[in-house]
């Protein structure tokens, strides 16, 4: 993906982002992380761009996996409200130590139970 491509692709989720009242955030952090597995660039690379830290790429990265992994299927309404934060709450609760063999597709399985099981975040 070329740098122009990229910022188009962000320039159009941010002009979605705001004219979002209900799920906002969700929309962004879901779309964002999207985009930066799609965009094949370097962890460095995208961090440089969005004037952020690698951790903060990484966190996003991993969100963007897991929507990856999810199936049409898959995606319920407790996903509707998913930002970054809340996945990166349920994954920390999953404890990847007492799987010590387990793969990040295993363990994604076990977040979405978990999201599963959560209430919904009301909009708004």
């Amino acid at each position: 993906m070329t740098e122009q491509e990229f910022n188009n692709r962000l320039s159009e989720i941010e002009k979605q982002y705001s004219a979002r009242r209900e799920g906002a955030e969700a929309y962004r952090d879901q779309e964002v992380s999207r985009l930066f597995v799609e965009c094949g660039w370097t962890q460095e690379a995208v961090g440089k761009r969005m004037g952020q830290s690698v951790s903060w790429v990484c966190r996003r990265l991993l969100l963007g996996r897991f929507l990856s992994f999810l199936t049409t299927g898959q995606k319920t309404t407790s996903l509707t409200n998913l930002t970054e934060r809340r996945f990166r709450t349920v994954w920390q609760a999953t404890h990847k130590d007492r799987h010590p063999k387990e793969t990040e597709e295993e363990r994604f399985g076990r977040v979405l139970a978990l999201l599963a099981a959560l209430p919904v975040i009301p909009k708004g």
